[in-house]
């Protein structure tokens, strides 16, 4: 088997250099323009600690990055044809359970229209036994019945094995197929406002483009410093 070997810096060399670094950021208080000026140097001599670091660290980095890429590299020989294999029944299972779904889905409909067509002709029957006795008032009402009636709900499972160890979730989401349509839905219910958040990548780039006079109602543009040191 290849071995890879890595060359790791000395942690004592390493924490040396950045202790007095540390505690000089620990002490110091910023009060005025000179102790401003001793904060500003103090984080250029951070970063540029922090390059050393890094370059102190650049092969032991690399090495390390090669051995786990060896790794998942010998990983995925003996994973990748399970993979594929996984893939190619999933795709006829998930074809199976399709298929399942939509019998018993027109099965429901089926079973639903029936019971409803009984119902029906059952109140129907009666308002007609109502009308008969001369209770009109009592047909009226059994017609209005049949009328609201609720189409009745009845479940039919579709035929797809159920296997221990496993288990599947339908995961939803939501897709906008008409964005005015949800525009006026918000400003109808303005507690639904986070349905539909600024897009920030484009006030964004109008930010960076008007700075300051940005002028756009409930948009403000707002600055912030980053540091540089150079080398």
């Amino acid at each position: 088997m290849h071995e890879i070997t890595l060359s790791q810096p000395d942690p004592t060399t390493l924490r040396s250099e950045i202790a007095p670094i540390i505690l000089r950021a620990r002490d110091l208080v910023v009060v005025d323009v000179e102790t401003h000026r001793a904060a500003e140097e103090a984080i250029r001599d951070i970063r540029l600690g922090k390059r050393k670091i890094k370059e102190a660290c650049r092969e032991f980095r690399e090495q390390s990055h090669k051995a786990w890429k060896a790794a998942v590299a010998f990983e995925a020989r003996f994973i990748d044809p399970l993979d594929e294999a996984e893939r190619l029944i999933s795709g006829k299972a998930d074809t199976y359970e399709r298929d399942q779904r939509r019998i018993a889905e027109a099965e429901q409909h089926r079973l639903e229209a029936a019971a409803r067509a009984a119902e029906e002709a059952r109140l129907l029957d009666e308002a007609a036994a109502a009308e008969d006795a001369g209770d009109a008032i009592t047909a009226a009402a059994i017609m209005q019945e049949a009328d609201t009636m609720p189409l009745p709900v009845i479940h039919v499972a579709p035929a797809v094995a159920k296997v221990e160890g496993t288990s599947k979730q339908e995961r939803w989401h939501a897709e906008v197929h008409d964005k005015p349509a949800l525009d006026r839905y918000v400003a109808a219910h303005p507690e639904c406002s986070d349905y539909t958040l600024p897009n920030m990548p484009s006030l964004n780039a109008r930010a960076r483009s008007a700075k300051g006079m940005l002028n756009i109602p409930g948009v403000r543009a707002v600055a912030e410093t980053s540091r540089r040191v150079r080398s």
